[in-house]
């Protein structure tokens, strides 16, 4: 499943990398000219704008050196995120989407950027990871290990922010949904065909125990966690969750 879902995102990095980010026919690779684009990046500076907002009331002395954007796609949040960090790493599977990132960086002239492939290939300290729609495409078994990750390289006084799905609203069709996609992908796809005309691969939606992950950063020593209400859709609902280490570490 790990490998179908990196599989996926590199199919819509390759094919409708906007599209894969934000599931808007506005943002399909046939429908984006340079207003949708515009569009699409402004939608990234409000959530960036909000984010900032918070970490102001959350940890308004937190060290602004490194940023990490986990599943930064074509850079929607780490463009407007680089213009207040000293350095920004971008994470991401799909070469696709770290491609348009970089272009977005260049006509930006931001040139405080890097990329990454995965979180194994970063060292800490890092004064922020973010992390926004996302981890709801992950296994939630596997997202709590990369959580877990993330705490380890955030560094004294840094700040983890995590948005994630914790239930579903409509818990039979979000199951069911779930399961067609699981278990019958090839015949998403040509659902998608016929009603969209796109065969896409299927996104799957995957929900955490909010108390597990809790858990699983309390016994690595976090003592402090805030949680914001954040949905990814109209079936779900999510957190945004907050966790900052002490000065020392």
């Amino acid at each position: 499943m790990r490998t179908d879902i990196e599989q996926a995102w590199r199919n819509f990095g390759q094919h409708d990398p906007f599209f894969g980010v934000l599931s808007d026919v506005r943002y399909r690779r046939a429908e984006m000219d340079a207003t949708r684009r515009a569009e699409f990046y402004a939608s990234g500076r409000n959530d960036v704008a909000e984010l900032t907002a918070r970490l102001d009331r959350l940890a308004p002395d937190r060290p602004r050196g490194t940023l990490v954007d986990f599943g930064c796609g074509v850079g929607r949040c780490l463009v407007a995120l680089a213009q207040q960090y000293d350095g920004v790493i971008g994470v991401d599977v799909s070469e696709g989407m770290i491609a348009e990132a970089k272009k977005s960086l260049e006509e930006n002239k931001i040139g405080n950027a890097r990329f990454a492939r995965s979180l194994d290939e970063l060292t800490p300290p890092v004064d922020l990871i973010h992390s926004h729609y996302v981890l709801q495409h992950i296994d939630a078994n596997h997202g709590r290990t990369l959580i877990a990750r993330m705490w380890e390289l955030v560094g004294p006084g840094g700040v983890l922010a995590v948005q994630f799905p914790i239930t579903a609203r409509r818990p039979l069709r979000a199951k069911l949904k779930e399961a067609v996609k699981r278990w019958l992908p090839s015949a998403v796809r040509a659902a998608n065909l016929l009603r969209k005309g796109h065969a896409d691969p299927p996104m799957h939606m995957h929900c955490y125990d909010l108390g597990a992950v809790a858990a699983d950063l309390s016994v690595r020593g976090c003592a402090e966690i805030h949680l914001i209400r954040s949905d990814p859709d109209t079936e779900h609902l999510g957190m945004f969750l907050f966790a900052r280490k002490d000065s020392a570490g």
